[in-house]
């Protein structure tokens, strides 16, 4: 929730086309873009979205996509990350594949070289405002990494990163835990 979705269409050829985009089959009055962007999304917003495209020779429907709109479990730790507005919030709680999903500003990231997702993870009562499900990603020290979008923290000068770390051997003197892979910021 807060958050921004962006769903897109692309049509080919030669003719201009027209663009109209509907939730549950209505129309969504202005939105005329091969873009749909929904701004701040809440709980109202959940549903399913299409688009259809027209030109001179007809019209064709894209695929429904559904958008889900998740709320952070009040009083949890999830909720106060959200609260910050953050620019992503990647959980790395996916039960598999290798893609990491960004919770909050759309910058899905891959996992790469042997990083493992659903590991076990904190959970209650040993660390309260975690869901008792909680799942987090595994890295084997060396190979291991996400790789997220080529330079989207490059708009911003002073930024903050969160996350935890459980170590099962001795890091070596100066090695990155987080980073945009141009230099380590934390380490």
């Amino acid at each position: 929730a807060g958050a921004r979705a962006t769903f897109s269409v692309a049509a080919t050829g030669s003719s201009r086309f027209s663009y109209q985009w509907q939730e549950a089959g209505a129309n969504l009055p202005g939105e005329t873009n091969s873009s749909l962007v929904l701004s701040n999304v809440e709980s109202p917003n959940a549903g399913n979205y299409r688009a259809i495209v027209a030109d001179s020779a007809g019209f064709a429907t894209s695929a429904v996509v559904t958008l889900t709109v998740l709320l952070p479990v009040p009083g949890s730790h999830e909720q106060w990350i959200v609260a910050a507005a953050p620019k992503a919030f990647w959980r790395f709680n996916e039960a598999n594949g290798t893609t990491a999903f960004d919770y909050y500003g759309g910058h899905d990231a891959i996992y790469v070289g042997g990083a493992v997702p659903a590991s076990v993870a904190p959970r209650p009562p040993q660390l309260p405002g975690f869901e008792p499900d909680n799942r987090a990603a595994q890295f084997n020290g060396s190979t291991a990494y996400i790789n997220g979008p080529i330079g989207f923290l490059n708009s911003v000068s002073n930024f903050t990163m969160i996350g935890w770390i459980r170590r099962t051997a001795d890091q070596a003197d100066r090695a990155g835990l987080f980073g945009q892979n141009d230099f380590v910021e934390f380490g």
